[in-house]
């Protein structure tokens, strides 16, 4: 899902394998990838919107 102002984008990927997609930041052109949050068996994370907060 792409930032408002169209210069930062966050995906949902399982990146380390365990089955549970991790959700993450990153600078339009994939430079600074920062986790937001870690996936789980208890924990599904899902981008939905964008916040001013």
């Amino acid at each position: 899902m792409w930032s408002p102002d169209g210069t930062k984008f966050v995906i949902r990927a399982d990146r380390n394998g365990d089955g549970y997609p991790d959700l993450a930041i990153m600078n339009a052109d994939g430079s600074n990838v920062k986790l937001l949050k870690a996936g789980s068996a208890t924990v599904k994370v899902t981008p939905r919107s964008w916040s001013t907060r």
